[in-house]
């Protein structure tokens, strides 16, 4: 399979406060022409201009560096402030679209064995999944789900693009669709629409996991344990904050497309949080 080009396996800034962080540590710039289009809608409170947009935007990742770094509160009046400007504060909404049935089950090792092909670091890479370096088939598959080239794409990406298309790859897309969550014994503990809430045998134990469905049956793809719950106010936080980050790109994303786009930070913020 061909190699994908190389990005940088640590962030050149680093959140001292968050120090396993990934990318989101980096300031990406978002898109002005999305928040024209769907973010400016309030004829009382104008739209900002490119450059005030612009200004606003790195405010608001210095004040989101802040928050993760632990120099500022989860609810820090400059970062509230700026997120109602650039209007990315907007309530959550949830999927309308149901979940999709793959056609049969994908073992991690599928997912992990994609990531140990293409990404020469993952062994790194992992604690952006974790925030420790316990490497597990369950950790490095949700890697596969993480862009890591320089043109954005994901390890998943760059296999389906190489795959023929059989019943495999279709269920591997299926699980791509499925937002993580945080269950215990299967019980979701963090809020998820009745559609996404998976039903049946499921693992005993607290864990944080990305279930699908094969037919009519849930099945549950890379299952992490936690030993206990994590504070779920701090879990909604950190989320929060994910969905603002996501949304100077892409504001009509729902909470579930948060979830799936960042998926690694959630797993970590899980995992750490539960510590």
């Amino acid at each position: 399979m061909k190699r994908p080009p190389e990005r940088e396996v640590i962030p050149e800034i680093l959140a001292p406060g968050d120090p396993t962080s990934g990318d989101e540590a980096l300031f990406e710039p978002g898109s002005y022409t999305n928040y024209v289009r769907f973010g400016a809608v309030d004829p009382s409170d104008p739209a900002l201009d490119e450059p005030a947009w612009r200004a606003a935007e790195e405010l608001c990742h210095r004040r989101y560096l802040a928050v993760l770094q632990g120099d500022a509160p989860w609810d820090d009046a400059e970062l509230l402030s700026v997120a109602r400007r650039l209007r990315v504060d907007l309530p959550a909404h949830h999927d309308s679209r149901p979940p999709r049935s793959a056609e049969q089950e994908v073992p991690d090792t599928v997912f992990s064995d994609v990531v140990e092909d293409l990404v020469p670091d993952y062994a790194v890479l992992v604690e952006r999944v974790t925030g420790d370096d316990v490497l597990s088939a369950a950790a490095v598959a949700v890697l596969c789900f993480v862009p890591m080239t320089f043109d954005g794409r994901r390890p998943l990406d760059w296999w389906l693009h190489e795959e023929d298309d059989r019943p495999l790859v279709r269920s591997a897309r299926v699980v791509e669709s499925a937002p993580p969550g945080l269950f215990q014994d299967g019980r979701p503990l963090f809020h998820r629409p009745p559609r996404w809430v998976p039903t049946g045998p499921a693992p005993a134990g607290i864990y944080v996991a990305r279930p699908y469905l094969v037919g009519d049956t849930w099945l549950w793809s890379s299952v992490i344990h936690l030993p206990r719950v994590p504070d779920l106010g701090a879990l909604r936080a950190r989320t929060t904050l994910e969905a603002w980050r996501h949304r100077l790109v892409e504001r009509r994303a729902s909470q579930e497309d948060v979830l799936r786009a960042h998926a690694e930070v959630f797993y970590r913020s899980c995992c750490e949080l539960a510590r």
